[in-house]
């Protein structure tokens, strides 16, 4: 049998490498339409968006905090972001925002002389009673379970921060690392699905603690903060034009 001539070969070589090209960019339209189909149709689906309503029930410290630095006075304010909490003695004034993704905190040292908080003595408690690791602001997520250092606060001195449970920290080969929303259906972005939204409602009428072990000179005072959820709701955002629906009853 005679073989091809080579202007054959040449003309079956570009003959294949051209079907090649189109077959490899109609797969590369396909996946393009089929990815702007699924976003479209996202787009044409609700979202829905937490709202938790709290209160600061009550602040835990042993006797000695109570007899060295008075009474504690509980107080709260409805601002236009949302609820804010505040406590004070003679020690200490701290505000704390409401359950979001993280419990963020200003704390106001009020004594005449440097306290410290003991991050790795810090501990957050959730509805179910479970005990989770604190990290704070500046904690690279790979440091997650590293020893933290305190944090010093001078005299008359305040600092911005926040308390974030670090089983919320995940990692994954394809996303890298990245942080879970402490409270569920709070960051929007995130799926918020069935389950999702009926841990939203199971927190109603449930506590979560933040343990703040504050370190003045030697002694060290355990303050506790407990949370009481009178209710969460979820609230379903619904395609852009069309009206917003109530939020879903707790269960």
């Amino acid at each position: 049998m005679k073989s091809p001539s080579p202007a054959v070969l040449f003309l079956l070589s570009a003959f294949i490498l051209f079907s090649s090209g189109c077959v490899a960019r109609n797969a590369a339209d396909d996946m393009q339409k089929r990815m702007q189909e699924r976003a479209r149709l996202r787009a044409l689906e609700p979202t829905y968006l937490a709202n938790y309503d709290v209160l600061l029930s009550e602040v835990q410290r042993p006797q000695d905090a109570q007899a060295r630095f008075g009474e504690l006075k509980i107080s709260q304010v409805d601002t236009g972001k949302g609820r804010i909490f505040q406590a004070e003695d003679q020690l200490l004034r701290i505000v704390w925002t409401g359950p979001d993704a993280q419990l963020g905190f200003e704390l106001l040292n009020k004594v005449d002389g440097p306290f410290k908080i003991l991050w790795d003595e810090t501990a957050y408690v959730d509805i179910g009673g479970q005990t989770h690791r604190v990290i704070h602001s500046g904690v690279k997520l790979v440091d997650r379970n590293s020893p933290q250092p305190p944090s010093v606060i001078p005299s008359k001195g305040r600092l911005s921060d926040m308390a974030y449970s670090s089983d919320n920290v995940t990692f994954s080969q394809y996303g890298g690392w990245s942080q879970m929303p402490m409270f569920p259906c709070t960051r929007e972005g995130y799926v918020c699905n069935d389950l999702n939204r009926k841990l939203v409602t199971a927190h109603t009428g449930l506590d979560y603690r933040v343990l703040l072990p504050i370190q003045v000179g030697k002694d060290t005072f355990p303050y506790t903060f407990v949370f009481r959820v009178v209710k969460g709701e979820v609230l379903t955002i619904p395609p852009k034009g069309e009206p917003q629906t109530k939020p879903e009853a707790a269960h």
